[in-house]
């Protein structure tokens, strides 16, 4: 976990081996060459109320991951996830609603 950004967990929420939650990206120091093209991002990630993370999923800043959703396996979540969805894939996409 990357708490810089700042992370936020709901009751009931299920954090599986292996998985990153990520609130804050940057390519290296202030003066890196590439630090322009691609500038520090930092912002807050929330899980809501009985969400389920899987194994090596990772969840990018910014992103929330809605009430009683699953994120599966080894999924890279890029946008927020609504709630009662299942989400896979790389980036991550709504599978299936529940």
């Amino acid at each position: 976990m990357d708490v810089r950004g700042g992370i936020t967990l709901g009751d009931q929420v299920t954090l599986s081996n292996g998985c990153f939650i990520i609130s804050h990206i940057n390519v290296g120091f202030a003066d890196h060459p590439l630090q322009k093209k691609y500038p520090t991002k930092e912002a807050p990630v929330m899980i809501k109320r009985g969400a389920y993370i899987g194994t090596g999923a990772i969840l990018l800043p910014g992103v929330t991951i809605g009430a009683e959703s699953v994120v599966g396996a080894g999924a890279v979540v890029t946008k927020n996830v609504p709630d009662h969805v299942v989400v896979v894939g790389v980036p991550a996409r709504v599978f299936k609603k529940i």
